[in-house]
């Protein structure tokens, strides 16, 4: 029988989720120069991406990462735009990795974060080839890549670093119902190490 809290209590996650990355996507789109390379950022906004993916499973955390895409996408103006459209394909990849990679339940949330990094980077420079109609930006994506190796380690670290400190329960609003609420303390993240 399904409890009457556990819809509440995800779309709560959700909504606050979808919330913390909007302000972290905006904050990082205004205060943040790029990397190195153009359109490489650290990529905080990911962090409550990475922690739905785990928390919620598919359906809920693809549901952070289009609100966050949306908020952000339209408080910077560029929704509609190129760059609008190149992070959407980043975040939708980003997100199609994680939860594949979570799926597999072998990595911790570095690893996803590593994986999510990854996919977004090579998706908004593929996305960007198509746009531009030429492989001319596909020639930094090797410096790219190797960059979003470390941003995702660090987007990672903070994920696993908050998911074991915050009182955040894990709620599945999938198909099947909920699952039993279990605390990241409890185990209920990838095993291994917490990060």
């Amino acid at each position: 029988m399904r409890s009457t809290g556990e819809p509440a209590r995800a779309v709560t996650l959700v909504a606050a989720l979808v919330a913390a990355a909007a302000v972290l996507g905006l904050a990082e789109a205004v205060l943040l120069p790029d990397l190195v390379v153009p359109g490489v950022r650290l990529g905080l906004a990911n962090v409550p991406l990475l922690i739905a993916v785990v928390a919620l499973r598919a359906r809920g955390s693809l549901t952070v990462a289009l609100g966050k895409t949306i908020v952000v996408g339209l408080a910077t103006g560029v929704l509609l735009g190129p760059a609008g459209l190149m992070s959407a394909a980043g975040c939708l990849a980003a997100w199609a990795a994680a939860v594949t990679l979570a799926s597999a339940r072998r990595l911790t949330l570095v690893g996803l974060g590593i994986g999510a990094a990854s996919a977004h980077v090579a998706a908004q420079y593929a996305a960007a080839s198509i746009l531009a109609g030429s492989t001319a930006p596909l020639r930094v994506l090797p410096l790219a890549l190797a960059l979003s190796v470390a941003t995702g380690s660090v987007t990672g670290l903070c994920a696993a670093l908050l998911a074991n400190r915050a009182p955040l329960r894990l709620v599945d609003p999938g198909e099947e119902g909920e699952r039993p609420c279990r605390t990241f303390s409890e185990g209920a993240a990838a095993p291994g190490p917490s990060f």
